[in-house]
């Protein structure tokens, strides 16, 4: 808490003896507390000081307001910009033309509902799928035999 108030004190090009001014303390108290280890500021001055700075109470614990406490250099970004994670997205942006299969929105249904199932009906499903592509007159493939043949 006290390198967040000295960092937050420079922030705003204000002194210590400015905030023991606002807690309606002298210099002298609120030098010892931030020179000495072993004292804290009392928590009934922790309103006053977060008023002081304008920020909520929590804020004067939380890590990050000063530099020590920051995990990145400072000046840097903490995002570089680019996603890391791999999307399907982002896979059939880099892949091939012919590779990119272009599939209606029913098909697209038609697969979200697939990554619903669970392990067992997914088998069942791929047995159907193999059953099915076996047969002739699948989609994309010459019909061999009329409408009226296949009924009967």
């Amino acid at each position: 808490m006290k390198s967040n108030i000295d960092a937050l004190l420079r922030a705003r090009g204000q002194t210590r003896k400015d905030l023991a001014q606002w807690c309606r303390r002298t210099e002298s108290w609120i030098s010892k507390i931030m020179r000495e280890d072993r004292r804290e500021f009392p928590m009934q001055y922790f309103d006053r000081i977060a008023d002081f700075f304008g920020i909520a109470t929590y804020q004067l614990l939380q890590p990050g307001i000063t530099p020590l406490t920051e995990r990145r250099s400072k000046g840097t970004p903490r995002r570089s910009g680019k996603d890391r994670r791999i999307s399907a997205l982002r896979l059939l942006a880099d892949a091939p033309p012919h590779l990119v299969v272009s599939l209606e929105p029913e098909e697209v249904a038609r697969l979200q509902r697939i990554r619903l199932l669970n392990a067992a009906d997914v088998q069942k499903l791929d047995e159907l799928l193999r059953e099915a592509t076996r047969r002739p007159g699948r989609r994309g493939e010459a019909n061999t035999k009329s409408h009226a043949e296949r009924e009967s």
